[in-house]
């Protein structure tokens, strides 16, 4: 269906979010891991006794994103190393 009221020039590199850099792949990835990092941090707090009835996040997690059970060692270490940004 073609639109009734086209935007001109309103792909590709004219496209008004990747003309300013809002919303580019890169920017992109950057949120998704700062969203991670941030749900991995509330969830130490909430296993360190330093949080409790948090309030949820919006939308889905990232594909980064795994529910760790800190009671098993190497998943402690897979927080440290995604918070730390040394597994990118």
């Amino acid at each position: 269906m073609k639109k009734k009221y086209p935007r001109p020039r309103s792909t590709g590199k004219n496209h008004w979010n990747y003309k300013h850099g809002k919303y580019t792949t890169e920017e992109q990835q950057r949120w998704a891991d700062f969203n991670c990092r941030l749900r991995f941090m509330c969830d130490m707090a909430i296993y360190g006794g330093l949080m409790s009835n948090p309030s949820k996040f919006l939308g889905r997690p990232p594909k980064d994103y795994f529910k760790p059970d800190f009671n098993n060692v190497w998943h402690r270490v897979c927080v440290h190393i995604k918070i730390n940004g040394l597994g990118r």
